[in-house]
C-alpha cells in the first residue's frame, strides 16, 4: 500500500543537458498560494468595475459643472437684459408723461406742476391746512403722543408712478434695491411722508442729492435724485409738505423719486406703508 504524502515535488530539467533538480513544497502552501490568487484577481476585478464607476461619475459631474457655469452666464445675460429692459420702460413712461403732460398713466388727469420753478410760501401749505415757520422752531414744533399718527409715513411722495421696487436679493448689486423708484416729470414737488425733522441732507455718489428725515418713531425716510431742496437741516416739517424738487441727479437715467424707508435701521418695503397709492 501507498503512503499518503503532504507534499509536491517539482523537477526542473533545464536546457544543454544541464543538471536536474527537484523542488519538494508542502501541499498547503500550494493551496495557500492558490486561494490568494483567487482572492487577487477576483479584487482586482471589483476594484477596476468600482474605478470605471467613478469614472463614469466624475464624467458627469464634470458635464454637470459645465452646464451650471453655463446656465450662470445665461442667467447673468438674462437679468442684464431685464434690467436693460426696465430702463426702457422707464424712459418710454418717461416720454410718454412729457408728450401728454395733462394725462397721468392710469388716465386720471394729473396735476400741472409747470408753477413749481417759481416757489412762493403758500406752496409749504400741509394737508391738515396747517404752515410751517421755519423762522421760529419752538418746542411746540416737537412731536408729541397727540402727533403720533401723523409721525407715520403712509402717503405718496410724489405724484409718480413706481418703476421700480423694493427687493433685498443681495446676491445681486443689479436687483439689490433698498427703496422704491417713482417716475415723475422733471421738477415735480416731493413731499415729506410723516411730520419729523430734517437729519440730513447731502450729495450721493448714487443718489443724487439726497434728503434724511428723521420721524422721532424709529422710522426714516430718504429722498433722492433731488434737483433743489426746499428746506433745510434740522428743520420740521410736516406731513405733506413739500421738501424738494424731482431731479436726475446721482446715478439715474431719467427724473425719478429714490423713497427709502428704514424702521429702527433697517430697510423695509415702503410700499407696504402707502396708504393712498393704487
Amino acid at each position: 500500500m501507498n503512503k499518503k504524502t503532504n507534499h509536491y515535488t517539482l523537477m526542473f530539467i533545464p536546457e544543454n543537458n544541464g543538471k536536474p533538480f527537484t523542488l519538494r513544497v508542502h501541499k498547503n502552501i500550494v493551496h495557500s498560494m492558490f486561494v490568494f490568487l483567487i482572492v487577487f484577481v477576483s479584487c482586482l476585478g471589483v476594484l477596476l468595475y468600482k474605478a470605471g464607476e467613478i469614472a463614469v461619475k466624475l464624467q458627469m459631474l464634470y458635464i454637470v459643472k459645465l452646464e451650471n457655469e453655463k446656465l450662470s452666464i445665461e442667467n447673468k445675460q438674462l437679468r442684464q437684459i431685464t434690467d436693460k429692459f426696465n430702463k426702457i420702460e422707464v424712459m418710454y413712461y418717461y416720454l410718454n408723461k412729457l408728450a401728454n403732460p395733462g394725462v397721468s398713466v392710469n388716465g386720471k388727469s394729473s396735476k400741472n406742476h409747470d408753477s413749481t420753478d417759481k416757489i412762493s410760501d403758500t406752496q409749504f401749505l400741509v394737508h391738515d391746512n396747517d404752515t410751517m415757520d421755519f423762522s421760529q422752531r419752538s418746542s411746540s414744533s416737537i412731536p408729541t403722543g397727540k402727533e403720533d399718527h401723523k409721525s407715520i409715513p403712509n402717503i405718496v411722495p410724489v405724484d409718480g408712478w413706481v418703476t421700480r421696487q423694493f427687493t433685498k436679493d443681495k446676491d445681486s448689486s443689479e436687483f439689490y434695491h433698498q427703496g422704491i423708484d417713482f417716475a415723475a416729470t422733471l421738477r415735480s414737488p416731493i413731499k415729506a411722508t410723516a411730520f419729523g425733522f430734517v437729519e440730513d441732507i447731502k450729495n450721493d455718489p448714487y443718489l443724487g442729492l439726497i434728503i434724511t428725515i428723521n420721524h422721532e418713531n424709529g422710522y426714516t425716510t430718504k429722498y433722492g435724485h433731488c434737483s433743489q431742496v426746499l428746506i433745510s437741516k434740522n428743520d420740521y416739517v410736516k406731513k405733506g409738505q413739500m421738501i424738494a424738487l424731482v431731479g436726475n441727479t446721482g446715478r439715474s437715467t431719467a427724473p425719478h423719486l429714490h423713497y427709502e424707508l428704514l424702521k429702527n435701521g433697517i430697510n423695509i418695503d415702503p410700499l407696504k406703508y402707502l396708504l393712498n397709492y393704487k
